[in-house]
């Protein structure tokens, strides 16, 4: 072969390497980019801008101390307004549980929340969660299949708050330390709660991780959620539960004459994804 032939051939090599480069960066990036633009889709979702028949929207808004509020949204978007009111336990409890269309072994609770400037914080309340299809609340006896993982805010924290069959007395338990954030009133906040249920049903390998506007605010490990592994088991149910208390007066909102009286706040973007999703601010997807 001559110096020209040899030439030539050492070029083409050059070029298809070139090319085979130019490919393998181009699958790179499309995957990246792949991964980039996929949307995780939640399970349930409302903004509460557009009244639906059939999904959390209609459940929600059958509550008597639930209605629709204007303006109040993430940025003056709809909201969702409870109404707190104060009697002998604390605030009359709103409860809602709405159905998940999946069982789930590892989901995240998102949502959004703004306290109406003259909302009072007091000695504490609950804050939503997640549960089984017969979750444990109340004080009530636990089940093999049964528990809870909401949130409760203090004067000034946010911790978890859990019945599961490894917590020591008879209500629920949170983390050794509350956090010290306070919320201030009339802003919105993101949480996030991520829940991973005990795998497998014998070991206490469970946890709730709850998040503000995406920081880390609350921990709780080593939790056994359920000791039976069956479908009643599972995360299946958004509880919406919110409310004062406790179990006596001092818990209860008041006005100046120390009569019991009325709070608010408001919720927005309500979701429930499966696996982990934070949301770092409010009406983030």
């Amino acid at each position: 072969m001559n110096c020209r032939a040899s030439h030539l051939g050492t070029m083409r090599e050059m070029k298809a390497s070139l090319i085979f480069s130019c490919f393998l960066s181009f699958l790179a990036h499309s995957a990246v980019s792949a991964d980039h633009d996929k949307t995780p889709k939640p399970l349930c979702w409302t903004d509460f801008e557009t009244p639906d028949e059939l999904g959390l929207y209609k459940q929600l808004v059958r509550n008597q101390f639930l209605e629709i509020s204007d303006g109040q949204g993430v940025e003056d978007s709809v909201a969702l307004r409870a109404t707190y009111r104060g009697y002998p336990r604390g605030s009359q409890r709103i409860l809602t549980r709405f159905k998940l269309p999946r069982k789930l072994d590892e989901a995240t609770l998102v949502f959004d929340v703004k306290f109406d400037k003259a909302f009072q914080f007091l000695k504490g309340g609950k804050l939503h969660g997640l549960g089984p299809d017969k979750a444990i609340t109340g004080g009530k006896k636990m089940q093999p299949d049964g528990w809870s993982a909401r949130a409760m805010w203090r004067p000034k924290g946010l911790g978890s708050y859990v019945y599961c069959q490894n917590k020591e007395g008879k209500h629920g338990q949170g983390p050794d330390d509350i956090n010290e954030h306070e919320f201030k009133t009339g802003r919105y906040y993101s949480l996030s709660y991520h829940v991973r249920l005990n795998d497998p049903v014998d070991e206490a390998n469970g946890f709730i991780r709850i998040y503000i506007d995406g920081k880390l605010v609350s921990e709780d490990r080593d939790i056994m959620f359920r000791s039976i592994d069956n479908e009643q088991s599972k995360i299946t149910t958004l509880m919406f539960s919110t409310f004062h208390g406790g179990q006596d007066p001092s818990w209860a909102p008041k006005d100046e004459n120390g009569d019991y009286t009325e709070v608010y706040s408001y919720f927005d973007n309500f979701a429930v994804y499966e696996g982990l999703h934070i949301r770092r601010t409010p009406g983030e997807r």
